[in-house]
């Protein structure tokens, strides 16, 4: 093809100068490309020269999708850890609750429990008491009983005035020394097992006072932990709102890109329109021929192996986009899966109707622009050489565009053209 009719590429030069003016915008990698030419240059050399450029900067096209994914990985990875995080702060703060409760709980416990010890001291000791005057009596009895004791039958005798007598005095000895006897060993039991109680009551008061110092402990390194859950959150936060803006900028680098595709497409249409002379009648074609082959890789025309593709209701002229090719001519099929991670484009089937799909096996759109009339198609495992199909039978003409690439478009016999760009 003859470079001298470039001359149109000035429209193409201006969107190219945008794009790069956008991208040096973008901070992550500086871009070093230049977007003018050197004086020295010819237009020709200059044309050739931005297409260098262009190309640079399509390299860093590849890596703008993964680094988006990397960091909305980031994202999800941090909001998990937050939520996890929320939900450790969450428990432990009902278990500082319910030691809360327990340490009441406790507290009234040990309350009770020293109102019985004192209880129980004061019964003791009101035992004590009475076991000293017991034993006063007792001592005293005692005393009584020995001096009894030396007394024999006879000096009972003489001592008495009668035999009943003697047996009242000598049967009220007995009773009552083995009464004093078994009252003393009554009470002696009594107190033992009462300060047996009392050790006991208090050495678990003991380790109610330790347990209750170990929950105050524990509740108050559980605090601690709390605290350091919240600067935790504080911290993921943080991160996370630097990992959105990070995807801001590479999301607003991906739109651009998209939308630069879509200004490429327009611009190489207009080229197309500018040169209708140029292209060449191949002769009929029938609905569903290949009539080519999509281009592999990235050009300065194109961010990836895709079919541009469009309907206009003309058959001669310039070529417009302006059917609906889903309104009873290609059918817009189900989600592929494939959800695009930062415009939510969700990549849907497009199938067969009165048209044939222009590309072979299985179809996916990749972006719709201008009203959803102009299409970008391509493959779930990628386009690059995918046979092309005519959509419709008629006429096929072949062209090359600005950035040497191949098109094709089909005066078809229903009154209507198609146009197929991005051809090898």
């Amino acid at each position: 093809m003859n470079i001298k009719k470039l001359v149109p590429t000035t429209l193409v030069t201006i969107l190219l100068t945008t794009f790069f003016i956008g991208l040096m915008v973008y901070k992550d990698k500086p871009v070093s490309a230049s977007t003018t030419c050197p004086g020295s240059m010819s237009e020709v050399q200059c044309y050739n020269y931005l297409l260098e450029q262009f190309t640079l900067l399509q390299k860093q096209q590849g890596t703008l999708q993964n680094q988006l994914n990397q960091e909305q990985y980031k994202q999800l990875s941090l909001e998990e850890k937050i939520t996890y995080i929320s939900n450790q702060v969450s428990q432990t703060q009902k278990l500082i609750k319910s030691l809360e409760i327990e340490i009441a709980a406790h507290d009234i416990e040990i309350k009770l429990l020293e109102q019985d010890i004192q209880e129980k001291e004061d019964s003791v000791s009101l035992m004590k008491q009475e076991i000293s005057v017991l034993e006063g009596t007792v001592n005293q009895r005692i005393s009584e009983s020995y001096k009894y004791s030396f007394l024999s039958p006879f000096d009972l005798f003489l001592d008495s005035k009668s035999f009943s007598n003697i047996l009242r005095k000598t049967k009220y000895l007995i009773v009552t020394r083995a009464q004093d006897i078994a009252s003393l060993e009554d009470y002696s039991q009594k107190v033992v097992a009462l300060k047996r109680e009392e050790d006991d009551l208090s050495e678990q008061k003991t380790k109610l006072l330790t347990k209750q110092d170990a929950i105050l402990s524990e509740r108050s390194n559980l605090a601690a932990q709390n605290e350091s859950l919240k600067a935790q959150i504080e911290e993921k936060n943080s991160l996370l709102a630097q990992s959105q803006a990070k995807s801001s900028e590479l999301l607003s680098a991906l739109r651009q890109n998209k939308t630069l595709q879509s200004q490429l497409d327009a611009a190489i249409i207009t080229w197309i329109n500018a040169h209708m002379g140029d292209i060449v009648n191949s002769g009929p074609v029938a609905r569903g021929s290949i009539i080519g082959y999509v281009y592999p890789g990235t050009s300065a025309c194109s961010t990836g192996a895709h079919l541009h593709f469009g309907i206009d209701t003309r058959t001669s002229g310039t070529f417009s986009a302006s059917v609906d090719p889903f309104a009873g001519y290609l059918v817009w099929g189900e989600s592929s899966g494939i959800i695009s991670s930062y415009d939510g484009w969700n990549y849907p089937y497009v199938r067969s109707n009165k048209y044939q799909v222009p590309i072979a096996g299985t179809v996916i759109m990749t972006q719709d622009y201008h009203n959803g009339r102009a299409i970008d198609l391509s493959r779930p495992t990628g386009a690059a050489n995918a046979p092309v199909l005519s959509a419709y039978g008629g006429t096929l003409y072949r062209g090359v565009d600005s950035c040497h690439q191949n098109y094709a478009i089909v005066v078809q016999s229903d009154g209507k053209r198609s146009i197929y760009v991005h051809l090898k």
